[in-house]
């Protein structure tokens, strides 16, 4: 399937790479497709006392969605409830 036909949505943003790691192996262990977006910070600087801030999101089909959601809070006790 191509990524045309697939509607790819947010799962979770996250600025930490062990737990961006851990999720992504949760995924593939599921067999739950995914696809990453890096995002940088372009913030003042002097706000945030030079710390380079970046996240990468992560997205996933449409139809996996509440699977992945259910699979990370087990894990991780993410309530995504309170993001709806």
């Amino acid at each position: 399937m191509t990524n045309n036909q697939e509607n790819y949505v947010k799962l979770i943003t996250s600025f930490d790479e062990f737990n961006l790691n851990s999720i992504i192996d949760l995924l593939k262990d599921s067999d739950i497709p995914y696809k990453l977006t890096k995002d940088n910070s372009e913030a003042n600087l002097e706000v945030i006392n030079e710390i380079n801030l970046s996240s990468t999101t992560i997205l996933v089909p449409q139809d996996f969605l509440l699977k992945a959601q259910e699979i990370i809070n087990l894990i991780f006790k993410i309530d995504f409830n309170s993001n709806i």
